[in-house]
């Protein structure tokens, strides 16, 4: 008799679905595996960014005030210049100057061979100084510092308009870490600012017992290395890593032009990326959940699965390489996919709002540098929520105008405080300085391009549909709606708000100059909504707020 042979198939078919769900089990476990390193890779790269753009905002802030700094030295320079060039009584000048100017430690006066006049007495300068007062006749000049008397000093030179010689002046560095506010400005637990010299030379840092050292003799690079001043010079922003005391650090440095000195913002590494490890723990609990749930839904993850992984790894690379802050939507997925997307969109949201939170903080520091205008951008923005109500525009064009006008004064923090809080009308120079707000406002939120259009609305928002707004000097076509609108509710507020020198007017006087400047200096469209809240009763809120003030 022949022996039959048994057929494999006939055990229903375990060998073949054992091999399937040992494949999908595999799948399932190299996704996991990848989907948290991309989580974790998009984790650190976004905590870096955030970093970043956290580190080019106040980088640039420091920049400007720095600049502002030595503009007002080479403006006291030039008052005491003026005064010499009128008089032969030269050392009688030199001398009131240092009643008018006590922060300066010596005033003499230079010939074009760097001799001092025999109406004053100097002091032994650097040699590189010299050589660049000899050289320059356009504007001040400022020197690396030098040691004089056992004290740590930095030289101004300005050119004496029409004569032939120089007035320098010198300055002592804990003078200006006094004077300087920036001197105060920290982030987290280890973020502090720092300024150096042409040659590296610490001039401004928050531990008084460095200054004057050069920046190479304290740090090196993360192999341990010595540092090249060239790693620090070259850009007018740039971020860099090195070690300071063994400790890594991150660190922002912008050029304070036309001086040839560095602003830098220093933080340690393990605060930068501290949102990347706090996720590393979150993580870790959900995907051994993820994988316990795997081997009971095996075949339906198969089919799944896949395509949902392939959409979240598209748009991952997207965010990677267009550095776009966007969240992440799928019409269907499982319920392990959704919250691994949800985890991402919260880790994207919490960068962009932290991001917004540390400016919305800068506001308010604006906001209490004057105290007239405490609460400005959030009244501005409230009317700005109350007028898109009223217009034909998508949500996400609600949330930009509310953050624009959260942030549309942000360029106040390079108007000097005795021009922010003069409780008297500003002169025609000081409102100049004013109207340049708008631009150094883009100039501050530049780093942060996930706002690209908020930038713009901000840089625009004192631009008339007539041409004759600023900075631009832009028509109506050319202006962005939505900076429109940030004009009109801008100047309500401001009308009926209290200043120092003024009382508010009433809503009702206020809407009647928007309706008088309607086409010309504000959008009619957004008059025409003011004056409907008007009648309604909407914008009763501000004579409310001002009772209560």
């Amino acid at each position: 008799m022949r022996k039959e042979v048994p057929l494999l198939m006939n055990k229903a078919g375990k060998p073949l679905r054992t091999y399937i769900i040992a494949i999908i089990l595999t799948m399932a476990l190299i996704f996991g595996i990848l989907m948290g390193t991309i989580s974790l890779l998009v984790s650190r790269h976004y905590s870096r960014k955030q970093s970043e753009q956290s580190h080019g905002v106040t980088t640039n802030m420091l920049r400007i005030q720095y600049i502002d700094f030595f503009k007002r030295k080479e403006q006291e320079l030039n008052t005491i210049g003026q005064r010499l060039a009128s008089t032969e009584y030269l050392a009688n000048i030199l001398n009131r100057s240092y009643d008018t100017f006590p922060h300066y430690k010596h005033l003499f006066l230079l010939d074009i061979k760097g001799n001092t006049l025999d109406c004053c007495v100097g002091i032994n300068l650097p040699t590189s100084f010299l050589e660049k007062i000899s050289g320059n006749e356009k504007h001040m000049m400022i020197s690396d510092v030098f040691e004089h008397k056992g004290e740590l000093l930095i030289g101004l030179s300005y050119a004496v308009p029409t004569r032939d010689y120089h007035i320098v002046a010198t300055m002592s560095l804990d003078y200006m870490n006094k004077n300087l506010e920036v001197s105060r400005v920290y982030s987290g637990e280890s973020g502090y600012p720092f300024l150096l010299d042409s040659k590296g030379n610490l001039v401004v840092h928050s531990n008084k017992d460095n200054l004057g050292n050069n920046i190479l003799d304290l740090v090196k690079d993360n192999q341990d290395n010595s540092l090249d001043f060239d790693a620090f010079t070259g850009a007018s922003y740039k971020l860099i890593n090195y070690l300071s005391f063994d400790e890594p650090r991150l660190v922002g440095l912008g050029e304070v032009e036309p001086y040839g000195w560095i602003a830098g913002f220093s933080q340690k590494e393990r605060e930068v990326y501290a949102p990347f490890f706090a996720l590393l723990h979150t993580l870790l609990p959900v995907f051994f959940v993820l994988m316990l749930l795997s081997v009971a839904i095996a075949i339906y993850i198969s089919n799944k699965f896949l395509g949902p992984i392939e959409h979240i790894s598209q748009r991952v690379r997207d965010m990677l390489n267009k550095n776009e802050l966007t969240p992440i939507y799928l019409e269907y997925a499982p319920e392990e996919i959704v919250l691994l997307k949800d985890g991402i969109n919260k880790l994207v949201q919490d960068v962009a709002d932290n991001s917004l939170n540390a400016v919305e903080s800068l506001i308010l520091t604006i906001e209490a540098r004057d105290h007239a205008t405490r609460g400005h951008s959030q009244r501005v923005a409230l009317l700005a929520e109350k007028v898109a109500q009223k217009l034909d525009i998508s949500p996400e064009e609600k949330e930009i105008l509310r953050t624009a006008a959260i942030l549309h004064d942000i360029g106040k923090l390079a108007v000097p405080d005795k021009i922010l809080q003069k409780p008297a009308s500003l002169t025609f120079e000081e409102y100049n300085i004013i109207k340049k707000h708008p631009k150094w406002g883009r100039e501050i939120l530049i780093p942060m391009n996930y706002l690209k259009r908020e930038i713009e609305i901000v840089f625009q928002h004192h631009e008339r549909p007539d041409g004759l707004g600023y900075p631009q000097g832009l028509t109506k076509e050319e202006i962005d709606p939505l900076a429109g609108t940030i004009s009109a509710v801008d100047a309500l507020e401001a009308m009926t708000a209290d200043r120092p020198y003024r009382k508010g007017r009433s809503i009702e006087a206020a809407l009647a100059d928007l309706k008088e400047g309607r086409g010309k200096q504000f959008d009619p469209q957004i008059v025409d909504v003011l004056l409907a809240l008007g009648e309604e009763g909407e914008l009763n809120f501000l004579r409310d707020l001002k009772n209560l003030a």
